[in-house]
């Protein structure tokens, strides 16, 4: 393998964000808030509660992509970490240049676009038997356009205030994300993806991301 890229996360300026409270670097992490208080009898906060970030170099097509996420808050116990891999606009445009399409950060702005998702939550919504312990964690993976289910399993957990390390693999159409050295999801796109770009997304939660490295296959 070759290293392509890799960030210690001391500026932001290879970087932009869609949505979210606040993004910024400090202390070799980049910190991506989008946590909203929630007042009186409101649901769900009018804004601020999505968030992407996105890197601006764009990544070839078999890569191996392996950072460190550590979730800081959520008020609602969602822990939410996800991966966007191999985003892609339509033919004649680019991801900077549409940004202002997607400058809440709404979820289904990434739905129509080429891409991978990968997600390793705290499943907050999750009423299945416990056993006395916290919520199962979720791994997912999607494809996009059309949000497709490639795989998923429950199991494990999401916890506030734990770094862990993540890894997501493309080679071919094989794709595969694992978490602190251990494989928990894999799949195989017939018709993969090329290369795009490469995005950090959360949804009321705030967390940090340290140690970004991008190896070409």
């Amino acid at each position: 393998m070759n290293k392509i890229y890799a960030d210690t996360f001391d500026s932001f300026d290879n970087y932009w964000a869609e949505g979210g409270e606040a993004a910024w670097v400090v202390d070799n992490r980049l910190y991506q808030k989008a946590d909203p208080k929630i007042s009186g009898d409101q649901a769900v906060p009018d804004q601020g509660g999505v968030s992407t970030i996105w890197c601006r170099t764009p990544f070839p097509a078999d890569v191996e992509i392996r950072v460190k996420a550590c979730v800081v808050a959520s008020q609602i116990g969602a822990n939410n970490i996800n991966l966007f891999l191999s985003y892609a606009p339509p033919a004649g445009t680019t991801l900077w240049d549409t940004r202002e399409d997607r400058a809440d950060g709404d979820y289904p702005h990434y739905h129509g676009l080429d891409g991978y998702i990968f997600t390793f939550i705290r499943d907050w919504k999750y009423d299945g038997a416990t056993h006395g312990q916290d919520l199962p964690a979720r791994y997912r993976m999607r494809r996009c356009p059309g949000f497709k289910l490639l795989t998923e399993k429950r199991e494990d957990h999401c916890e506030i205030g734990k770094p862990y390390d993540l890894t997501i693999r493309k080679q071919g159409g094989h794709i595969s994300l694992s978490v602190d050295g251990q494989l928990k999801l894999e799949s195989t796109d017939p018709t993969p993806l090329d290369g795009g770009y490469f995005g950090f997304r959360t949804f009321r939660t705030e967390l940090w991301w340290s140690d970004l490295e991008v190896w070409a296959l």
